[in-house]
This record gives structure tokens, sequence and C-alpha cells, in this order.
């Protein structure tokens, strides 16, 4: 089970020197998979459900043939877009675009004008809007929001809805003041992360420049926290290091007491001596959501 997980979470990641483009490749990863799983469960029951029995001709019969045809075109879509994501030379903006446009226009096809304007269909649309906030970023949602107002205008033209008298601009109202809510929120957000990560690289900064080792335990007694000092005392490598092996590091019996005692919660904190040089070791509460 945990190889079929670590493949899965290979298969999804995308090399990246950015980590925010990393994080939004990932996402679009997730996205075209889910995308491709949920297309065959959403039209099979329309393909197969129905009072008219499953004969080959009723299956691909002509009003079927929509449902055929467009399941093909967003699984060659997903198809290449993961392709091409796939590509660390490739911006990961590209993808993201190519695969919010290409919905857009695979559900333009989807249903009759009259239904995608002010129908049925029209909640589709906010599916492009959602997706591009966490793809493109804060303006993400707000250009796309835009962008499908326009074809929603372009659909009530080409189904001569003016004419009749049936356009609804209210889908397309909502639309766009759902992309300024999604720009202001998501600015909001992106400044937050910034604040933290200045915050984090900071305390990184104070850490790496103190000249005693430092070693974070959590409770199951793997390093999570060192700075270069206490691998430089230690003449080890800390990252994943274990209880076990950090034990055997510290020299004599003294000082693996020490360290066995703050893993065990006897005290909270230990300064030991190795060869001349000061190490503190400290335990972390580690909490989960329940506290």
């Amino acid at each position: 089970m945990q190889t079929n997980l670590s493949n899965l979470s290979k298969l999804l990641d995308v090399p990246a020197t950015d980590s925010d483009d990393a994080r939004r490749r990932r996402l679009l990863n997730i996205f075209l998979v889910f995308v491709a799983l949920i297309v065959p469960i959403t039209t099979l029951p329309q393909v197969f459900i129905g009072p008219r029995p499953n004969t080959m001709q009723n299956i691909f019969s002509e009003d079927n043939l929509l449902y055929w045809y467009g399941s093909l075109a967003i699984w060659t879509l997903c198809a290449i877009v993961f392709t091409l994501n796939r590509f660390p030379r490739v911006p990961g903006w590209v993808a993201g675009n190519l695969f919010l446009l290409g919905i857009m226009v695979i559900f333009a096809f989807m249903d009759s004008p009259v239904e995608l304007v002010s129908g049925r269909s029209t909640i589709i649309f906010i599916i492009p809007v959602f997706m591009a906030a966490f793809l493109l970023g804060a303006g993400g949602s707000l250009i796309y929001s835009l962008l499908i107002a326009i074809e929603l205008l372009v659909l009530t033209w080409a189904g001569n809805l003016f004419q009749s008298g049936n356009e609804n601009f209210s889908p397309m109202i909502v639309l766009v003041f759902s992309g300024f809510i999604a720009l202001v929120s998501g600015r909001n957000s992106e400044r937050s992360i910034r604040e933290t990560r200045r915050l984090s690289s900071q305390r990184a900064a104070i850490l790496q420049g103190i000249s005693d080792g430092i070693i974070l335990l959590d409770p199951d007694g793997k390093v999570i926290v060192h700075n270069s000092s206490a691998s430089k005392i230690l003449n080890k490598g800390l990252d994943n290091c274990s209880i076990k092996d950090l034990l055997s590091a510290v020299g004599d019996q003294e000082n693996a007491e020490k360290v066995n005692a703050v893993w065990v919660g006897r005290t909270r904190q230990e300064r030991i001596d190795v060869g001349g040089l000061t190490l503190t070791i400290a335990g972390s509460e580690i909490r989960d959501a329940t506290g």
C-alpha cells in the first residue's frame, strides 16, 4: 500500500525549482486525474440507464454520440496536458491555461445554447473559474470569469437567444462578481503565504547562524530540525536521523542518557558536551488536528 502511494506521488509530482510552480503543477495533475476518472462515472449512466434497451444501436445513437465525443475530447485533453505538464522546461502556466481553455471549448458543445446560458448546464462554467484560482494564482479566476462571460455572450448570439428573448445575463454577472471576490481573497492568501515564508527564512537564518549545535526531536525520536553546527559536531548528516542513530553518535553513556531523557519526555531540553563543543537537544510536542 505504501509503495502504491509512493508511486502515485511520483506520478503527480513535477520537479521544479520554484516551490509555487511545483505546487501548481501537482494540483493540475490532481485535477487531471480527477477529471479523467469522473468522466466515465457521469457519462456511462447517461448512456446505459434509460427506458430504451441497451442495444448497440441505442448505445451509439445520435442522442448519445455527444456524450461519447465529449468524453473522448476530455480524455484527450487530459492526456495532452498531463504529458506537457511533466516537462519542467515548459512553464507551468502553459499547461494550466491549455487545460482551462480546452474545457471551456468542450463545455460550449456539451449542450444547447439555451441550456448552457440559462439552464441545467450553466453551473459547469464555474469549474474553470474555480480551478483557475489554484492553477494560475489570484488573478486567474477573474480572467477566466471574464472569458467565460464573453463565451456565454457568444453562445447567446449563436443560439439566437437575443431575438427570441431568452437571453440571461445573471450567470455572467455572478461569474464576474465571483472572479473579483476570488481575486481579493487570493491576494490576501498569497500575502499571508509570503509573510510566513519570510518569517520561516528568518528563523532558519538565525538557527544556522548559532555556533552551538541544536537538534529538535519529534515524539518518535526523529530529528525534525537541526542546524549545520549540530551536523559538524556529530560529524554526521542529521536529515531524518532516528533516535537510535543519534544515541550512537553522541558518544558516551552520559550523553546518551540525556538524549534519551528528552526523547521519553522526562526533560524538555538537555545540553551535552561532544568533543568540547556544546550541543542542545530539545523535544517537540507535535499536535494533530484533534489537539
